[in-house]
C-alpha cells in the first residue's frame, strides 16, 4: 500500500504541503493558488502566468478580431475608460 502525504491545519488556518509534493509540482515560496471547495474537498490550483508564446498568440487573434470587427484603438481606449468609471460609480454607491 502507498503512504498517502498527510497534513494538519494550524490554529490559524494554515495547511503546509509536504515536501515532496511541493517539490514535484514545482511550488515555491510565495507561490499563489486559487481555492475552491465543494463539500468537505478543497483543490488548490497554481497561479502561473501562461508562457510568453501562447500570450503572444492570444494577443494576435485578439488584435484580427479587434481588425476584423472594425474596432480601432480609440474604441478598446473608450471602453476600458468607462468601465474604469462604472467601477467608480459602484465604488462610491457601496460606500455610500
Amino acid at each position: 500500500m502507498v503512504a498517502v502525504p498527510t497534513t494538519r491545519m494550524s490554529s490559524r488556518g494554515q495547511v503546509v504541503i509536504p515536501e515532496a509534493i511541493r517539490i514535484g509540482c514545482g511550488f515555491g515560496e510565495g507561490t499563489t493558488f486559487t481555492v475552491v471547495a465543494k463539500g468537505n474537498a478543497v483543490m488548490l490550483q497554481a497561479i502561473v502566468a501562461p508562457p510568453r508564446d501562447l500570450f503572444n498568440e492570444l494577443a494576435r487573434e485578439s488584435r484580427a478580431a479587434a481588425k476584423a470587427a472594425g474596432m480601432r484603438p480609440s474604441d478598446i481606449s473608450a471602453a476600458i475608460r468607462e468601465v474604469h468609471a462604472e467601477r467608480r460609480t459602484a465604488r462610491a454607491k457601496g460606500s455610500a
